[in-house]
């Protein structure tokens, strides 16, 4: 009797060990104000705290038709576009944290009191049906090394991997005004990079459209029907864009340098206004 329980579970574990992974999952953000999670993180439809290149600079631009993927590094390597002032490593102690409320909470975007790293995600797309864009993956990584030369990371760590989840973003540009607003904020926990030390730098590597249409599964109507149905979910237009919630004394040039300029125009005014009022 012992004898067959054991072949018995044994063949059990064998069919159990030979079956597919599971079908990929969709986080659908293709309305307005939705939300998900995937292995901590929090996605989050629009722009849920300061973004835009005119606020906080982009770290990170990809752009190539139909699939491209980046890594925040001044290297021009993969699809990076050739722009050093928007793409280039960040140190751990750049980063801000914000604690998730009770609101929030309820709201299902965080874990009421944890504590997060937070990105925003700018897409630029076209319009009349192409307005869709999927995120196929999305890492965070560590390293001593300043910006990597190399995918994967030079003597990086990864800590966060999106596609290791099998777990992908679908969005849709049409929900936010343009370019410089966020279409989507990612909350990443803190404790994922608590091996880190405050001076070694932190990489964000993320790719795009590989969904040509929807249904795109075929054995999971739940997720086939995440998808909307006739587009394909490629890039189509300009480029993706992240930036990051700062620390107030961090490192990186806010904005290329805009903000320093506007502000010594603002004191030389300063300086001319106090000059013509001193000879009346």
């Amino acid at each position: 009797m012992k004898r067959l329980l054991t072949l018995a579970l044994g063949s059990a574990m064998a069919v159990f060990l030979a079956t597919p992974a599971s079908a990929d999952t969709f986080i659908d953000l293709e309305t307005s104000g939705s939300s998900g999670t995937a292995g901590g993180a929090f996605y989050l439809q629009g722009e849920t705290g300061p973004s835009g290149t005119g606020i906080f600079p982009a770290f990170s631009r990809v752009q190539a038709n139909n699939q491209e993927e980046g890594l925040s590094t001044t290297a021009n390597i993969l699809d990076n576009t050739s722009d050093n002032t928007h793409n280039f490593s960040i140190l751990k102690s750049d980063l801000g944290v914000v604690t998730c409320s009770a609101a929030q909470a309820l709201a299902n975007q965080c874990v009421a009191g944890a504590t997060y790293y937070e990105f925003h995600l700018d897409i630029n797309e076209a319009g009349g049906g192409d307005e869709f864009l999927l995120l196929d993956d999305l890492e965070i990584w560590y390293s001593s090394v300043q910006n990597s030369t190399t995918y994967p990371v030079d003597g990086g760590t990864r800590v966060y991997d999106l596609s290791a989840l099998n777990v992908s973003i679908l969005m849709d540009y049409s929900l936010e005004a343009g370019s410089g607003k966020a279409d989507m904020t990612v909350l990443i926990p803190t404790s994922l990079l608590a091996g880190a030390t405050s001076t070694q730098w932190i990489y964000l590597y993320s790719s795009f459209g590989h969904l040509t249409s929807c249904p795109a599964l075929g054995d999971n109507s739940t997720e086939d029907a995440k998808c909307t149905a006739g587009v394909d979910y490629h890039s189509s237009d300009g480029f993706e864009e992240w930036n990051f919630n700062a620390t107030q004394g961090g490192t990186f040039v806010p904005d290329g340098g805009s903000t320093l300029g506007l502000l010594g125009l603002g004191m030389m005014t300063l300086g001319y206004v106090r000059r013509r009022f001193s000879k009346n």
